[in-house]
């Protein structure tokens, strides 16, 4: 029934962990995505993993089945490293607790309500109770044949049959391809390091310190607004069509 969950038009999963909030995934409209993030996309690819590894689990002897191992193997309804819930367009699913490692990517889990602790072939990253770790990292790519124009700060670029020239040049005045084509990578690749919760995005209150726009060959203009972090070690990045 796991292998359901995937393919429902509605379907839910919970991680928790003992020292952490924990976080929900929500599949609705065929696209996962996380709540607690305002609705941002979730990594299809890693719910996808999970729920394969899920649905691949088989029964086979149990290494314990008294309360006292549960806990020592971190696998009970009081003491565990990930409580995950899984919900179905017809409810509930399945509930396991993940314990300890028993050896290089293998856990102990158990199911809620049994007393049997078994091995299983996953990794506590598998089932991660930290919202970013699910987050789409490549939400921000575009493919970079698509990109046409880049107004940065002190120039604009823009995509001939030639490649890169500059807007309004001086005469003579010529451009270095491999600069504009880095330019090119790191909008056409562009990666963050998290997502903020809606609302404590502190630091984009102004007016950005940076703006660049990216037009694309549909004609779309994306404006990413950079502002300084009041962390200092980063840089708070806010698409102009985007609440992320």
């Amino acid at each position: 029934r796991v292998v359901g969950i995937g393919r429902g038009a509605r379907a839910r999963i919970r991680v928790d962990g003992p020292e952490s909030e924990g976080i929900s995934l929500e599949k609705s409209d065929g696209a996962w995505r996380i709540p607690d993030l305002g609705g941002f996309p979730a990594s299809a690819l890693k719910v996808d993993a999970l729920l394969g590894k899920l649905a691949s689990l088989q029964k086979r002897l149990p290494v314990a089945t008294s309360e006292d191992a549960a806990r020592r193997f971190r696998v009970a309804d009081e003491a565990y490293e990930r409580r995950l819930s899984l919900e179905g367009p017809d409810g509930p699913v399945a509930s396991l607790y993940l314990g300890d490692s028993s050896g290089f990517r293998r856990l102990f889990v158990r199911a809620a309500g049994e007393p049997e602790v078994y091995e299983a072939e996953l990794a506590l990253f598998d089932a991660s109770g930290k919202a970013d770790d699910w987050t789409d990292k490549r939400y921000l790519h575009v493919a970079s044949e698509d990109i046409r124009r880049l107004a940065l700060p002190d120039a604009t670029l823009e995509r001939t049959d030639d490649g890169w020239v500059l807007a309004d040049a001086a005469e003579g005045e010529a451009i270095d391809q491999a600069a504009a084509a880095d330019a090119l990578s790191t909008f056409a690749n562009l990666d963050f390091r998290g997502v903020l919760r809606p609302g404590k995005a502190k630091g984009t209150e102004g007016e950005p310190e940076t703006v660049i726009g990216v037009t694309l060959a549909s004609g779309e203009t994306r404006e990413y607004r950079l502002y300084d972090s009041p962390e200092g070690d980063v840089r708070l990045l806010q698409l102009s069509s985007e609440p992320y």
